[in-house]
C-alpha cells in the first residue's frame, strides 16, 4: 500500500477521533458521537419501515430503476446514431439539435424532467435518458457510413445475416491512433 493511502486513512481516523472527543463534551442532541450515528444508520437500514421493507430493499429498487433507464437510454442512443448514420435526412434534421442538447447542464435536465413529469417513474426515466442518450450519438453517426459501405454488405452476404448484425459489432471496435 502506498504512502498516499496511509495518509488518507490517517486523516479519516483523526477526523473521527476529533469528532468523538468533541461529542464527549456536548449533549447528544447537539453533536452525537460517531458510534451513535453508525448504530442509528444500521438500525434504519436493517429494520422494516412503515411499508414493511428495509432500506436495503428500497436501495435495490432504486438501482434497478437506474439500470433499466440506463439500458433504455443507451439503446435509444444507438438507434438514433444508427439512423443518423444510415439516412442522411435523419442526420440533417437532428445534427443541429444534438449540440444544443449536449450543452444543457445535467442538473438542469433533471430539474426540467421533474418539473414536467413530477417525482414519478416517468420523470426519472426521462431525466436519465436525457443525460445518457445523446453523448454516443455523434460518434456512432460518424462511424456508420464507413462501415455500411460495400465491405459491410459483402460480409453480411458472406455470413448470410442481416447487414445490421455486421454493423453493430463493428461500431464497438475502437480505432488505434
Amino acid at each position: 500500500m502506498s504512502m498516499r493511502f496511509h495518509m488518507r486513512l490517517a486523516s479519516m481516523v483523526t477526523l473521527v477521533a476529533c469528532w468523538w472527543i468533541a461529542s464527549r463534551f456536548t449533549p447528544p442532541e447537539v453533536l452525537p458521537s460517531p458510534f451513535l450515528i453508525a448504530r442509528t444508520m444500521l438500525r434504519i437500514l436493517t429494520e422494516a419501515g412503515p411499508e414493511g421493507n428495509s432500506a436495503f430493499f428500497h436501495i435495490g429498487i432504486t438501482f434497478l430503476r437506474i439500470a433499466i433507464a440506463f439500458v433504455a437510454a443507451m439503446l435509444a442512443g444507438i438507434a438514433v446514431g444508427l439512423a443518423m448514420g444510415l439516412r442522411k435526412t435523419v442526420e440533417h434534421s437532428l445534427m443541429s439539435l444534438i449540440p444544443l442538447f449536449l450543452t444543457i447542464p445535467t442538473i438542469l435536465m433533471v430539474f426540467l424532467a421533474v418539473l414536467w413529469f413530477g417525482f414519478s417513474e416517468v420523470g426519472s426515466l426521462v431525466a436519465v435518458m436525457a443525460v445518457v442518450t445523446l453523448p454516443p450519438v455523434p460518434k456512432l453517426a460518424s462511424r456508420v457510413p464507413a462501415l455500411s459501405s460495400a465491405r459491410g454488405s459483402a460480409v453480411s452476404q458472406t455470413l448470410q445475416v442481416p447487414r445490421l448484425w455486421v454493423l453493430v459489432p463493428s461500431l464497438a471496435r475502437t480505432r488505434k491512433t
